[in-house]
């Protein structure tokens, strides 16, 4: 017995059997995306821009033409190479209903086969377009030449505009030969395009030429090398991964009417020459990041087994699409107690889903905060990091640039969310305001990006009494980076802009520290990269700098990330010293997440049927009695809906009559088992009737009191003043009538005797209902009332009034 303890105490966990292995915590079912129109999915790009492109001269943006064209007037339907939506004929674009979304119903995945809209001949120079892919927009595409093409982008789902973004490949190109390509339906007046910014171009055939290089032992194969190596002899240069392009751009107004309220469209044009005969190239307003880029990162980032231990992923909730929308939380290890000291920082990105640059930024956080820098470290054991790394899955798949599926702009939505058209919002809001009450909030800040400034900076609010409170951290981070600008950064606080992350949160949790880091999605005119676009991994480096920020501001020195060494102690002295720092940016370009509420929004009517479930089919039902369907339902939203109702004849209620002294159904063959019968030509016709009070009063016609005074001696009863029944005639008094106390709003009960004379119709004292109640035992009526009430429904009958009718007997 006691080696049996002896082995329980030490060597019983050499005994256990191991656990079954269970399925890895990061292995999710439900990261693929999600949408309702088909997509090509699988297109993955590298993650750097390699070479830095310079950035053109400035162009003066021409006055343009006035709106007199429609884009129908300028687009040859015969001459159409490409559509998004094959099944369309015109150039509108068509309302996707959100109703199925709300009803649960998540689309059916991707399993429709995509084909080319346009398949070239022999010879055939036409270019080949698709935009069918995760991120891509491009609407149509229609040969004005040989070698030009006029395209249109795809306005935002449900939405008449919001167009700025574009991503789409292009096939079958020629060698060597220019071709020109307008786009022709920009919405916004002005654009980094006239100030040198170049197009992003992406060729497949190089890049995927060194990748299969890269992958291969040299020494293993001949005959494949001599295959790699005359391949080779075809790629003109070294792979480069997403590059700047194109020549002859110009921005300018294009004379084509947008909407009814004659403003115009705009117009991009720029020229490129394919550097190889039938490659694939594709070109994009920014450096794409797509949903399951994203995805397949977090996954990354969650394989590694020692960042389990401070790296958390969540979800947060659902899109409207049922794409996922996740939440990290990185924090080192620790007491309950000491975790609870921590402040918390919160970063989000691409609320706007067209700007891609804030998904750059936020890779080079997440990358910098997950790594083993000791200034990484120290941050995780100083502070609780909450990050959402995408608040717009849906916007970011269908290639919206600035909605989400509802088209709605959500950051317009962050005073006042709804749970089911901004399940985002909601769910994001309800998480910050849960953390500030959790614990003292150091930074809230949201990355975005701007189409109309160079340079990276930052809008923030104001606090009156304590200007630098607000100022202090955009001054270290410009310290901290070279790509920071101090001097384009506001801290205005419009009314206009109440509803946006930076106003309406730091309102509801009083944070100082709460901004929008806003990236140009060109790049810099200052320090030592002006005239330069900004990389992808210029972008991450901001990422880690914002971080690098955060430490100063605390007093928390960097060993070895910056050089010099700054302090907050410094940097108050210079605020204090040089007042101009407290003057806020007065040029208030709005491009970016602060712009102007847009006016390519659907009008309130239009969108409102968007959100209704469509009318319903005619049902044609054999049952006569079924019911009228109701005109109108409530939805998941809690919107009252009108539906249109079928033509359906409304029959009337049909009424089982009883018998008044028995309370058994009434019909041709009923033989009253009481004492006192009355004939069926005596109660054949009479019926209930509401009187003003709301009592109930038996009222006969004419011809059937005039049978109930002919037919009264057939039963008759013996009653004497009072009421009450007697043996015979003799001790009854004839010609009197009693009633009880006189109430107008209550039905009063009249008793007349047998031998009374005729009783005039013109005499307001006698009722015709007297003749029905001469036939009735009062004093039995009575103690039925009194003992069994239970018996009411049966003397009554409708259903209905049986109430009414107790309180007025």
């Amino acid at each position: 017995m006691a080696e049996s303890l002896d082995l329980l105490s030490e060597d019983i966990y050499n005994y256990i059997p191991p656990p079954i292995p269970l399925i890895p915590k990061n292995m999710y079912v439900d990261d693929t995306p999600l949408s309702h129109q088909p997509l090509i999915l699988g297109q993955i790009f590298p993650h750097a821009d390699i070479s830095q492109a310079k950035i053109g001269p400035e162009i003066e943006m021409s006055p343009g033409l006035p709106p007199t064209q429609t884009l129908l007037s300028i687009i040859d339907l015969k001459s159409v190479v490409y559509r998004r939506d094959p099944k369309s004929t015109t150039t509108k674009q068509e309302l996707l209903n959100l109703s199925k979304f709300f009803r649960l119903e998540k689309p059916k995945g991707n399993k429709e086969i995509i084909k080319d809209y346009y398949t070239p001949y022999e010879n055939d120079t036409t270019l080949v377009f698709e935009s069918r892919f995760e991120s891509g927009n491009l609407w149509l595409a229609s040969k004005v030449a040989d070698f030009e093409y006029n395209l249109i982008l795809q306005n935002d789902i449900n939405t008449k505009g919001n167009t700025q973004w574009f991503y789409f490949r292009v096939s079958n190109t020629p060698k060597n030969i220019p071709i020109k390509f307008n786009i022709v339906n920009f919405c916004k007046s002005g654009s980094l395009y006239n100030s040198g910014m170049k197009i992003l171009k992406y060729s497949t055939s190089k890049n995927e030429f060194h990748n299969r290089l890269k992958g291969k032992n040299i020494n293993t194969n001949i005959v494949e090398n001599n295959q790699l190596r005359n391949e080779g002899n075809n790629i003109s240069s070294k792979p480069t991964g997403w590059t700047r392009v194109g020549e002859d751009i110009k921005y300018y107004q294009n004379g084509i009417k947008k909407g009814k309220n004659g403003k115009s469209y705009y117009t991009l044009s720029f020229t490129y020459a394919f550097l190889e005969d039938e490659d694939a190239v594709f070109f994009a307003y920014s450096c794409p990041y797509t949903y399951s880029e994203m995805m397949r990162y977090l996954q990354n980032l969650e394989e590694v087994g020692e960042r389990g231990n401070f790296l958390k992923r969540r979800l947060l909730t659902y899109t409207i699409a049922g794409n996922r929308c996740d939440c990290l939380t990185i924090v080192a290890p620790g007491t309950p107690e000491e975790i609870k000291k921590r402040r918390g920082v919160v970063i989000s990105a691409r609320v706007h889903p067209g700007e891609t640059v804030s998904s750059w930024m936020m890779h080079g956080v997440l990358d910098f905060l997950a790594s083993d820098e000791p200034e990484a470290v120290i941050l995780r054991e100083n502070f609780v990091f909450k990050i959402i790394p995408m608040l717009n899955p849906d916007g970011v798949i269908n290639g919206n640039y600035r909605c989400n599926l509802a088209g709605v702009d959500l950051n317009r939505q962050w005073k006042d969310p709804i749970k089911h058209i901004h399940p985002t919002i909601f769910a994001a809001k309800k998480a910050i305001k849960a953390f500030s009450r959790e614990r003292k909030i150091e930074l809230i800040c949201d990355l975005h990006g701007h189409s109309r400034r160079k340079n990276i900076f930052m809008y923030g609010c104001d606090d009156l009494n304590y200007p630098e409170s607000t100022r202090t951290f955009p001054y270290i981070l410009s310290k901290a980076s070279n790509f920071f600008s101090y001097k384009n950064c506001s801290f205005r606080m419009q009314k206009s802009k109440e509803s946006t992350l930076r106003i309406a949160i730091f309102n509801e949790t009083k944070v100082l520290n709460t901004y929008t880091l806003e990236s140009s999605f060109c790049g810099c005119d200052f320090g030592p990269n002006a005239g330069l676009h900004l990389t992808t991994d210029d972008l991450k480096l901001m990422g880690k700098q914002l971080c690098l920020a955060i430490m100063i501001n605390n007093n928390l020195t960097p060993i070895n990330s910056l050089q010099p060494s700054i302090q907050k102690s410094e940097i108050l002295e210079e605020i204090k010293e040089n007042k101009n720092i407290l003057i806020s940016c007065n040029d208030d370009c709005s491009s970016g997440s602060d712009s102007d509420p847009s006016e390519d929004n659907l009008d309130e009517p239009v969108y409102a049927k968007l959100l209704q479930n469509p009318s319903p089919k005619k049902r044609v039902s054999s049952d006569a009695g079924a019911r009228k369907k109701n005109a109108f339902k409530k939805d998941k939203l809690g919107f009252q809906i009108q539906l249109k109702s079928s033509r359906q004849v409304e029959k009337p209620m049909k009424i089982i009559q009883k018998c008044f002294n028995c309370g058994e159904a009434k019909d041709i063959n009923h033989v009253c088992p009481k004492k006192i019968t009355m004939n069926k030509t005596m109660v054949h016709n009479y019926t209930l009737q509401e009187s003003r009070g709301g009592n109930i009063r038996v009222s006969l016609t004419k011809r059937n009191y005039n049978i109930l005074s002919k037919s009264s001696n057939v039963f008759p009863i013996y009653t004497r003043a009072d009421g009450k029944k007697v043996r015979d005639q003799a001790t009854q008094t004839t010609n009197v009538v009693t009633s009880r106390k006189g109430d107008s709003n209550r039905a009063s009960l009249y008793f007349l005797s047998v031998n009374s004379s005729p009783v005039s119709a013109n005499n307001s004292n006698y009722r015709k209902t007297d003749a029905l109640e001469n036939l009735v035992d009062l004093e039995k009526l009575r103690n039925i009332f009194r003992n069994d009430k239970n018996i009411l429904p049966s003397l009554s009958p409708m259903k209905n009034t049986n109430e009414k009718f107790t309180k007025t007997l």
